[in-house]
């Protein structure tokens, strides 16, 4: 009998990074089991249409992914859970858990509550992609 606890993973088609990054770093004994979700629409970069598009595929990927009999499904697209809101990542977030019957995890309240759980009350992000000036401002 295999006494492995399983991890589900729901991966985009195109994340070459996620499972890699997930086998990196889970003990003995634990094992990653992925469905990965393809976009209907081709589509030249994440936009609200193809974050859309993925997530509406999340009930049926993890009823399928659940019958590996996963112990915990998490989601690996950042964006997609944080780009209408936080009260739209729960929803994602119980959609996930419905479909599946396990407990789920988005990535974005995942790092909501590592940074809460740090004590983390400022953080700065610098990048080479904003454009113009932006200022988001939120408390932690």
């Amino acid at each position: 009998m295999n006494r492995a606890i399983r991890i589900g993973l729901l991966v985009p088609a195109g994340n070459i990074t996620f499972e890699p990054d997930f086998a990196s770093v889970v003990p003995l004994g634990v094992t990653l089991h992925a469905h990965r979700l393809r976009h209907k629409n081709a589509s030249e970069g994440e936009n609200s249409e193809f974050m859309d598009d993925i997530n509406s595929g999340l009930p049926q990927a993890a009823a399928i992914l659940s019958e590996a009999k996963v112990r915990i499904m998490a989601f690996g697209f950042t964006t997609a859970t944080f780009y209408k809101g936080i009260h739209y990542a729960r929803q994602l977030e119980n959609l996930i858990t419905k479909a599946s019957r396990v407990k789920a995890v988005v990535p974005s309240l995942a790092l909501l509550d590592a940074l809460s759980h740090l004590g983390v009350r400022k953080i700065s992000i610098v990048t080479p992609i904003l454009h113009g000036t932006t200022k988001f401002s939120r408390n932690l």
